[in-house]
């Protein structure tokens, strides 16, 4: 099981560059300084700052939890919370965002989130701020990832990816691991349920 999700996270960050979002210091307990994710390029080698393998399983079931309650699709949940924070509900970045979902300040204020670090709060919220982002951009995903990690107003001045090297990276990288073989290594790690 460790070796499977290893070899997931060194799919997910070994094979695709590391975006300006993951240079940023996002781990609470400050175990680096910068997400340099080198040392996950060793598959046999799981990190200690990386989430318990114990916590795992409960986390894609909240997601899968989550998708259902917002009609999402579960694989692009899954792939937001892999890029926003590879499943790490201690997970703070460099701007303020917080959690699973990285919840900026005013999306959580917006959704009634009294703990940004509490899991359930925490994806409840990402899973309605992207339903609605979804129904604004008439489905379009590439749209409305590029709002989840741009802002809206970006998306709304030019009704495109705005020309972000993060945005245009966040939104392919979403898009690229989302699918199959995340779905089935999850899957795996998760005990096959």
């Amino acid at each position: 099981m460790k070796l499977r999700l290893s070899l997931l996270l060194v799919l997910v960050f070994g094979v695709f560059p590391v975006t300006a979002q993951a240079e940023r210091p996002w781990w609470v307990e400050g175990a680096f300084a910068s997400a340099d994710l080198s040392e996950l390029r060793d598959p046999f080698v799981l990190p200690a700052h990386l989430p318990a393998m114990e916590r795992l399983p409960s986390v894609l079931t909240l997601i899968g939890q989550t998708a259902d309650r917002y009609d999402l699709d579960p694989a692009l949940l899954r792939a937001l919370v892999a890029q926003e924070s590879a499943y790490d509900p201690g997970a703070i970045s460099e701007d303020g965002a917080i959690g699973l979902g990285q919840l900026m300040p005013v999306v959580a204020k917006w959704c009634g989130v009294e703990n940004r670090f509490h899991r359930v709060q925490n994806l409840d919220c990402a899973g309605r701020h992207l339903r609605v982002l979804l129904d604004k951009y008439s489905s379009d995903e590439r749209l409305a990832l590029a709002a989840y990690n741009a802002g809206e107003p970006a998306v709304d001045r030019c009704l495109c990816v705005p020309n972000y090297p993060e945005t245009q990276d966040y939104v392919a990288r979403i898009l690229a691991i989302r699918g199959p073989k995340l779905d089935q290594m999850l899957s795996h790690s998760n005990g096959g349920s």
